[in-house]
């Protein structure tokens, strides 16, 4: 468990996953803040909770796509290694 979390941890300021979990982010994040926060904005309504809510917006869909490309990853890594073992007996026979 906390050699996924420091491999999680690591995916999260990784330049190659963390530019396409900012691309999500910035689109995603966007679409929900003018959901849920739009109409303050436009009317001057917008509290300190409300821009930490916010934040929020594009904070959650950053962590849920490098989760998402880490999961990938882990289970192509599994994958890969359960082919080799097999070829690994297979050959010892």
């Amino acid at each position: 468990m906390n050699n996924s979390l420091t491999s999680y941890g690591q995916y999260l300021v990784t330049p190659k996953y963390a530019k396409k979990g900012f691309k999500v982010a910035l689109f995603v994040g966007t679409v929900i803040f003018l959901i849920n926060h739009g109409a303050a904005l436009t009317q001057g309504k917008m509290t300190p909770q409300r821009w930490l809510s916010g934040i929020l917006s594009y904070s959650v869909p950053y962590f849920v796509s490098i989760h998402g490309q880490w999961s990938v990853a882990k289970k192509n890594k599994s994958e890969k290694e359960i082919v080799s073992h097999v070829e690994e007996l297979t050959i010892n026979r």
